[in-house]
């Protein structure tokens, strides 16, 4: 079963293309975390020319905010949540389903996060990259 990682900034989706609300994006497309302070964990996705009529490969960028000087915990535990055996879990973070809520800001429905480590999605950034 494929995975899928899901993150939402929004408390409402408004479904305008004024700003990024909410992606799911394969875990394979993962290319990289990296900490851009000591209270924002960086994932880099390729985006594999979504998003884009002429097919162009695209980086998507998501900035989650993490709980301070925990960078190295937060990639321990998405790696972890990534590579759980979804098909054998009862824990309700671990869907069966193939869709991993990372972080979803909605304090509409109820804010999800997948780890303590994690205390909101501030940003999805989708960039073309350049010819």
């Amino acid at each position: 079963m494929k995975k899928y990682l899901y993150f939402q900034t929004a408390t409402d989706i408004e479904g305008t293309d004024t700003d990024e609300e909410a992606i799911m994006v394969p875990v394979d497309s993962l290319i990289m975390i990296e900490p851009q302070s000591a209270t924002v964990a960086q994932m880099f996705f390729e985006g594999k020319g979504l998003g884009d009529e002429d097919g162009a490969t695209d980086l998507i960028t998501v900035a989650l905010s993490v709980t301070a000087a925990n960078f190295e915990e937060f990639c321990r535990q998405i790696s972890k949540f990534i590579n759980a055996d979804i098909l054998n879990r009862d824990n309700s973070a671990y869907s069966k389903d193939g869709m991993l809520v990372v972080a979803n800001s909605n304090t509409t429905s109820g804010v999800s996060l997948f780890h303590s480590t994690v205390t909101a999605c501030t940003s999805i950034t989708i960039k073309t990259a350049a010819a």
